[in-house]
């Protein structure tokens, strides 16, 4: 009965905790690893935006919310904004368990290309902001991204080489602070394979060439390659980042080797990865597509081969119709048919 009462009554209690003096605000920093405290009145914008956030995020459901709010000027940051500021107090458990001070990370206007004060850009920023430097795979698949981030993974064998892993948390960690609101550091230790297989098929990696890196833009879907061979440094992290934002770097698709017509058996056309910008995205205006995404053992699609390559060969000598076809992502069972 009694967890049954604490839980409902978490669940319905506000998600701001009234932070009404000095002693009441230290003890509030100082209980929880991470606590956002918003530092003004609650008439304005900025306060809304801010009560939003609390109330979306899911640690607000337990019995220890996370966001406070201060009224009283005379406890407002010195270097506060009139308006409201926002601050978050990070506290790292020190060595033997003893009590440290919160370290305090004031929300500014450049802290990330979202409207200052907006619930998006606030909700991004303590995302980041209550990050590690370094997110092991398992946490970065499982989390539900505020904005679009670029990733950088970095493939490596903890078991076979824990000092390489050790090195590069250390480079990398050492980096982050200069990309943190933009890209996010993330390690795939091979050597787990119940954690690692997702991101290994995903970005098709094979355990034995690690160490390497990779890079991620959410916003697109794309893969990228480094142009300079891994080295666990932070200068090798700071320019494979900044290579990430130029644009310089080409997206690397999962692809099967172009199909040579010749070897074909009929006359339906096979796309892969690296044709299906040219073929796909990139033909012709008076070019109309039909389009077959497969999978060889799925037995529709098996029924339907014959028919499709006699439609193939109807259209053969039609410049303006092409029939073609593309397997489908492994793992998957699907017919899909799209006339572009």
């Amino acid at each position: 009965a009694e967890e049954l009462v604490d839980y409902v009554g978490a669940k319905v209690a506000p998600p701001l905790v009234q932070l009404k003096d000095r002693a009441a605000l230290h003890a509030f920093t100082q209980a929880l690893e991470l606590a956002v405290v918003f530092f003004g009145d609650d008439r304005g914008e900025r306060f809304q935006a801010f009560a939003t956030v609390a109330d979306g995020d899911p640690a607000s459901a337990g019995p220890h919310k996370p966001y406070g709010h201060v009224t009283k000027a005379s406890l407002f940051p010195e270097d506060g904004d009139g308006e409201g500021s926002m601050v978050m107090y990070k506290r790292l458990a020190a060595e033997g368990g003893a009590d440290t001070e919160a370290e305090e990370i004031r929300y500014r206007e450049n802290s990330n290309r979202r409207p200052f004060f907006s619930v998006a850009g606030m909700e991004a920023w303590v995302q980041l902001e209550a990050l590690p430097p370094v997110v092991p795979v398992s946490r970065a698949l499982s989390m539900e991204w505020k904005t679009n981030f670029k990733h950088m993974l970095l493939f490596v064998d903890g078991a076979k080489d824990s000092a390489g892993l050790a090195s590069a948390r250390e480079a990398m960690t050492a980096a982050h602070p200069q990309y943190k609101q933009a890209c996010i550091n993330i390690i795939v230790d091979v050597s787990d394979k119940q954690e690692s297989a997702q991101a290994l098929e995903y970005f098709g990696v094979d355990p034995a060439d690690a160490p390497l890196v990779r890079g991620f833009d959410q916003a697109s879907g794309d893969k990228f390659h480094p142009t300079a061979p891994y080295e666990p440094t932070q200068s090798f992290f700071l320019d494979f980042v900044q290579e990430l934002f130029s644009g310089r770097l080409k997206p690397q698709l999962k692809s099967e080797e172009p199909a040579d017509p010749a070897d074909s058996e009929d006359q339906v056309v096979t796309v892969v990865g690296d044709t299906f910008d040219e073929l796909v995205l990139r033909r012709g205006e008076d070019v109309a597509l039909l389009l077959e995404v497969y999978a060889p053992w799925c037995g529709h699609c098996k029924q339907l081969a014959p028919t499709y390559a006699e439609l193939a060969h109807h259209y053969k000598d039609e410049d303006e119709i092409v029939v073609a076809k593309m397997v489908s992502l492994p793992g998957a069972s699907l017919l899909c048919l799209a006339l572009l």
